[in-house]
């Protein structure tokens, strides 16, 4: 509590020192210059710490009260609700990140299960693909050999390294010709077929050893 002119009547906590002292030139009073109350943030006079405060200048008498406040007491609440939203979003993040583990984890798992069952089924297909009797050619729409037995390769003589999935039934047939299991013209052999295919006829193939072959 202040006099009208600056001088300290009274303070709490109370300070003895401080009583009678004039604080004029202090920069409350130059706001209650202009008003009749105002708030500023300083370094207090009193106790030199960082302060919020306000300022009445009273309507009927010759005194003015300030308040003030320490600025960590004021934003401690603040404080402590930032405090506290910073660990649950930790804890948000930590939680997260243990999900995506156990997901990612399980996602690999299931990855290699599958990886597993498929190179198996892939060994019994060649197990049983490799142990017919006949030889057996498979191809795409795009005439590419998807499928070519070891009996096939046994049958006509024919390189393994040439019979490799990806390669064109023109290629194949050309390769017959070139290792002589086959002896007619190779491009209008493969015209006739496709066409057969085409008109969804059956074709029948004699191999060397008499055996026909139906497609």
């Amino acid at each position: 509590m202040f006099h009208r002119d600056g001088t300290m009547l009274a303070c709490y906590p109370h300070v003895e020192t401080m009583i009678g002292q004039n604080f004029a030139d202090g920069p409350f009073f130059q706001i209650l210059s202009k008003a009749d109350q105002g708030t500023l943030r300083l370094t207090s006079p009193v106790d030199g710490q960082d302060r919020l405060g306000s300022a009445r200048l009273l309507s009927h008498f010759p005194i003015v009260v300030i308040a003030t406040r320490t600025v960590s007491a004021a934003l401690a609440d603040w404080r402590a609700q930032i405090r506290f939203l910073i660990a649950v979003a930790g804890l948000s993040v930590l939680v997260i990140a243990a999900m995506l583990f156990l997901i990612v984890r399980k996602l690999s798992q299931q990855h290699r299960l599958s990886q597993r069952r498929l190179r198996l089924e892939k060994q019994r297909l060649d197990t049983a693909v490799n142990n017919m009797t006949q030889g057996l050619l498979l191809f795409d729409s795009s005439q590419r050999l998807v499928v070519c037995n070891q009996r096939y390769i046994e049958m006509y003589g024919l390189s393994a390294e040439v019979l490799k999935p990806g390669c064109t039934f023109r290629e194949v047939i050309a390769h017959r010709k070139a290792t002589g299991s086959f002896v007619d013209d190779v491009d209008e052999y493969c015209a006739s077929v496709l066409r057969d295919i085409g008109q969804s006829k059956v074709i029948v193939i004699e191999t060397p050893d008499g055996v026909q072959s139906r497609s």
